[in-house]
Formats: C-alpha cells, structure tokens, sequence
C-alpha cells in the first residue's frame, strides 16, 4: 500500500483554506451582480431569465458557504431562498416590497461578510435582523418546512394555510431538510414521502428519535402509497393521501395543527 505523505493533511487544510478565502474575496462582485439582477426585474424584458438566474445565484452561495463551513451566509441564503420561491416566476406577483426585502438579503449578506472578515464568532446581530426579515414576531405566529419537489403539491399546502399564522420555508431535500430541522427553530414539519436523497418517513423518523428541540412539532407525510404500522413513537401525525381527498385532508390538519400550536404557547 502506498504511503501518505506526512504533509499531506497540513497541504489539504492549506488547499482549503485557500479555496474559502477565494470565495469571500469574490463574494462582493456577486453581491454586485445579483444586486443588480434584482434592481432591472421590474422592468425586465427577460424577466424569467432573470428570476431563474437570481435563484441559481442564491442557491450556488448557499451551497458554496457551506462547504466552506461559512454557515451564517448558509443561512441567510436559505431564508432568501425561500422569499424568492414566494413569486414562482411570475412576473404579476412582484412588487416594490418583494424588490426591497430581497436587497434587504444582499445587504445583511454584506454585513455577515463584513463581520466573518473581522473574525467575529458571534453573528447575533445577522440572526435577529434575519428573524426581522423572516416576518417573525409580525402576522406570522409560527414558521413551518415545506420538503417536496411538486411545485403542485406546494402550492396546494401554502392555500391550506393560506390566512393562517404559518410562515414556511422550502427544500427539496431530505438531508437539508433534516439539517435544518437540527440547526433552526420550526413548529410544524410538511414532507412528501418522495423526496430525493432522504424520504419523508425516515426524515419524520430520524427528527422523531433525536433529542432537537424540534423532535415533537406536529408533522405530515404525503404519499401515493400506503403507510403500513410502525412505532407510534416515530409515526407522522398525520398521513394524507395524494387522491382525490388530498385537499380536504389538508385542509383538515392545517386547522388542527394551529389549533394545537396556539393552544401550547399560550400554556407555555
């Protein structure tokens, strides 16, 4: 067996390094760039081209930071994300508050690169201006997670809360999906059973038998298929069926998840 060089890990952390300190360096520019992406969209004669590129820029920062372990940017792209979704490409549906929040994103992702350059370890004040952002302590009493790829099947969740006090957020992946649930607050989980990487039961599951603090939010699988027995413990409270009745089964939980939630704040 080949033998590794003794300085191999030492030239790996360098590489990394090195490769971290390159996308902060360019961050700027792209900040710059998606800026100015988000200030032509209202009056845009490609506006579709425009949308789709502004969502894979946010998306690609988000993935990027990541890796580099730059969570805090991780994080704001994702709450951007999500606000972006909220149009779906339609050009009708974007108004001058939706092109103010978004560069209320660029200037808090300014901010939290201002601060990891000074070495700060501590980005409370990026966290409260993104809970600001997020609508918390406004109209929306309470922040769900949407995982599903069927932009129908989103769309069909979103008009069961719709005049409820729920504001969600969005992924199409099981992992990043169980990632978020570790690291952020959530009071009510909303998975497809067919999700890429991570299904929706053993997403339920795995959230069900860890100690997070989001272990005991109310949770709902969609599926085509049937849900045969499993331990109560780690069962989905509620599982609709992808049928005929998909919306009144919604319709349904949505109205007794608010329910239940407002009644267990006001007793905590």
């Amino acid at each position: 067996m080949q033998s590794i060089p003794g300085n191999a890990n030492v030239d790996i952390t360098k590489m990394l390094a090195e490769l971290r300190e390159g996308f902060l360096a360019d961050l700027p520019a792209r900040l710059e760039e998606i800026e100015d992406i988000i200030l032509a969209m209202r009056s845009s004669g490609s506006f579709t081209e425009d949308y789709e590129a502004l969502y894979r820029h946010i998306h690609s920062l988000k993935g990027s930071s990541g890796t580099h372990g730059l969570h805090i940017i991780s994080t704001v792209c994702h709450a951007f994300e999500d606000v972006i979704i909220e149009i779906d490409g339609d050009q009708s549906l974007l108004t001058d508050k939706h092109v103010t929040n978004w560069l209320a994103y660029i200037d808090l992702l300014r901010k939290a690169l201002d601060l990891i350059s000074a070495a700060a370890q501590n980005f409370a004040e990026i966290e409260e201006s993104l809970d600001a952002l997020r609508g918390r302590g406004s109209e929306f009493d309470f922040r769900g997670l949407l995982v599903m790829n069927s932009e129908l099947h989103r769309k069909l969740c979103l008009s069961a809360f719709e005049g409820l006090p729920v504001k969600f957020s969005y992924s199409n992946s099981g992992y990043e999906a169980l990632g978020l649930l570790i690291k952020e607050p959530y009071d009510l989980l909303i998975t497809n059973m067919e999700v890429s990487d991570l299904q929706g039961l053993p997403l339920i599951s795995a959230l069900r038998i860890s100690t997070n603090r989001n272990s005991k939010i109310p949770s709902v699988l969609l599926t085509s298929g049937s849900i045969e027995h499993y331990n109560k413990k780690i069962d989905p409270d509620y599982v609709i069926k992808k049928d005929e009745h998909l919306m009144e089964g919604l319709n349904k939980a949505a109205k007794e998840i608010v329910s239940q939630l407002r009644e267990t704040r006001v007793d905590d």
